[in-house]
């Protein structure tokens, strides 16, 4: 009979404590059959003390429930170790404000208690390590602000303080709602809103590896922008990562409305007062209802916890939808230790045609960013965003508008790569070509990927053109002598030239010719040679020269025409001389005062 009874209680599915109260209920039940065993000459009283004994410890045990001990036989015990806290797909935990760990099936939206409260009341923020074997929570003091870190473990089945914090600059009256566990660097970061219509959520961080006097630290503050509310707007809310130390944020007011953020690791490691975040999703919940805590699941799903409900938003979706109402009673967060995959688009800017030109990325056609400026380099980043693994996505960019290129001015390739070097992306699909590509998400819990779409400028225009003139003769001598111009004229840049023409401004007296062109577009290197005459004036010969300046133009796809000018100087090739030839008109004379004429015949 003992033995079955035995049996009996091992076989029900209940807590330490329950099953240790079987035990002694057991224990009782045998010392009062030992007693009424006894023969007639001894006396059963004497044998009441241990009974009472027994008793009374199974009442110390039934009021210590939550104490940290549990009892056997008649004396006090540390609890007994407990598993580690259940990190698998699926499950999640909830804190009460006495600090009970209540175990949560995401599925069902079951909750059973887990473990020992903590003690008092206040408790919030949970946050739950990898490995399940910790959980982190604050317990808040009146003022709000600030509180005490406690931990539960798993070996000991018991709370301990970590100490007590108030987050520096945050008002009195603002209030801590928030805790989770980063695990890139293992540090617990809890923090909580002010009060107002425009909030902000402090964030400070307490590293329990660090040295006992170094262990709490401020992080810093995000700004959410809201409007409509009151200077008296109470905000709720909670944190959680993914596994690369990015931190998803909800905020919500007496509304019904909730706000997801992404604050990237980046951003968080930066820290300061203006900490820069993205709006992930906006949804609903019920009337009456503040969402208190927050919990990933392995298939991207944000879960959240109310003080009785459980919703859940799904990975890339925007409507919560209710998984079970009264699915606790009072719990004031909810934490898991799992991390959603995620993926993450970027844009590298290797040069640009022009400087205005800007791109967007996006991730299915809704998670975008922007380029800006003039630097090159990772440039935007879309996402990260929780997806579910095994799942298929897309992802591209296009020209942001104002920019004064088009994307096929471009040569545009990308690649994808996962966090995890033991499941990366199968060669075939991991680069591509293109402004579009997809991307099949590998079947990992918790898996990065980031696709880094990168553009190279097809080319550079460099538009150019050079002039080369020539005159032939290079002299003249004669008046009316013709002299030819040749102009070879060279496309030396990189893109074609249309409407190739030559102007000539000459300071000569004679009149210069039409000049034509064999050809007026010429593509990159090629060549084409106009010509021109002009005819000599005597004018010309007397100043000794004449110079011309001739001017090649060419227009190029894109931007203002270019041109290059070439001189040729001609020079007169006359002699200067003078000759003279004197004569008289009488070869003789005779006479007294006979006059003689003389004649000079001068000659140029």
């Amino acid at each position: 009979m003992e033995d079955r009874r035995e049996q009996d209680v091992r076989s029900i599915p209940q807590s330490k404590n329950v099953r240790t109260f079987h035990a002694m209920r057991t224990k009782a039940i045998f010392v009062r059959r030992s007693v009424k065993g006894r023969g007639r000459h001894e006396r059963p009283r004497a044998r009441k003390p241990q009974v009472l004994k027994v008793i009374a410890a199974l009442m110390l045990m039934m009021t210590s429930v939550g104490s940290g001990f549990s009892v056997t036989g008649d004396t006090a015990q540390p609890a007994a170790a407990l598993p580690a806290l259940d990190t698998s797909a699926g499950s999640a935990y909830a804190i009460t404000s006495g600090g009970q760990l209540v175990h949560v099936d995401l599925v069902s939206g079951n909750s059973s208690n887990y473990g020992v409260a903590g003690g008092g009341t206040g408790y919030n923020g949970l946050g739950i390590t990898d490995s399940g074997n910790k959980a982190f929570a604050f317990q808040r003091d009146s003022t709000g602000n600030g509180g005490t870190v406690r931990i539960w473990d798993a070996a000991s089945n018991t709370w301990s303080g970590g100490g007590a914090y108030t987050v520096a600059g945050m008002p009195a009256a603002g209030w801590l709602v928030a805790g989770a566990i980063n695990p890139v660097d293992g540090a617990y970061y809890f923090g909580g809103y002010d009060l107002g219509d425009n909030p902000t959520f402090y964030l400070a961080k307490y590293d329990p590896s660090a040295s006992p006097g170094n262990r709490f630290s401020t992080v810093g503050r995000v700004p959410t922008v809201a409007t409509g509310n009151t200077a008296t707007t109470v905000w709720n809310g909670d944190i959680t990562f993914d596994r690369a130390g990015n931190m998803y944020m909800t905020r919500q007011n007496s509304g019904t409305t909730v706000t997801v953020f992404r604050i990237t690791a980046a951003a968080l490691a930066g820290g300061g007062t203006n900490i820069a975040r993205q709006t992930v999703a906006t949804g609903t919940i019920a009337s009456g209802q503040q969402v208190n805590g927050i919990a990933y699941d392995v298939d991207g799903s944000l879960y959240m916890s109310t003080d009785v409900n459980l919703y859940r938003l799904a990975a890339g979706g925007t409507s919560i939808s209710l998984v079970k109402a009264s699915a606790f009673t009072g719990v004031t967060d909810l934490a898991s230790a799992a991390s959603p995959a995620t993926l993450t688009i970027k844009k590298d800017i290797v040069n640009r045609v022009a400087p205005s030109d800007q791109f967007t990325v996006n991730q299915d056609g809704t998670t975008t960013d922007t380029t800006s400026g003039t630097g090159t380099g990772i440039q935007a980043e879309a996402g990260p965003v929780a997806v579910a693994p095994g799942t298929t996505h897309s992802f591209g960019e296009v020209m942001a508008p104002g920019s004064a290129s088009t994307l096929s001015a471009y040569n545009v390739s990308w690649t994808c790569s996962t966090d995890d070097p033991t499941n990366p992306i199968p060669p075939g699909q991991a680069t591509g070509t293109g402004p579009t590509g997809s991307i099949a998400i590998p079947n990992v819990p918790g898996v990065a990927v980031t696709c880094v779409i990168a553009n190279d400028v097809a080319f550079v225009p460099a538009p150019a053109i050079s002039l080369e003139k020539s005159a032939a003769p290079t002299s003249y001598a004669v008046n009316g002598e013709t002299i030819t111009y040749s102009y070879l004229v060279t496309n030396t840049g990189n893109v074609p030239l249309t409407n190739v023409n030559v102007t000539d401004v000459s300071d000569g007296d004679g009149t210069l010719s039409a000049i034509t062109c064999p050809v007026t577009v010429l593509a990159p290197g090629a060549s084409t040679t106009c010509e021109a005459t002009y005819g000599v004036t005597q004018l010309d010969i007397d100043a000794g020269s004449v110079n011309n300046t001739g001017t090649a133009h060419g227009t190029p796809p894109t931007g203002p025409e270019v041109t290059d000018d070439s001189d040729a100087t001609i020079v007169s090739g006359a002699t200067p001389g003078l000759s003279i030839v004197k004569s008289a008109d009488v070869s003789t004379f005779d006479t007294v005062g006979e006059t003689i004429t003389y004649s000079f015949l001068v000659t140029n």
